[in-house]
């Protein structure tokens, strides 16, 4: 169970930086894109 949260949160993470990183790609440093794209 601990696990699956786990699991969730960091999805949710990730999908909440790469919305935060499209939306602010023009402001956002170019090194913000490459750790979220280097993420798996």
């Amino acid at each position: 169970m601990i696990r699956r949260r786990l699991k969730l949160s960091l999805s949710v993470a990730t999908v909440w930086r790469l919305l935060k990183g499209h939306g602010w790609s023009w402001q956002a440093p170019p090194a913000e894109h490459s750790s979220v794209m280097s993420t798996p």
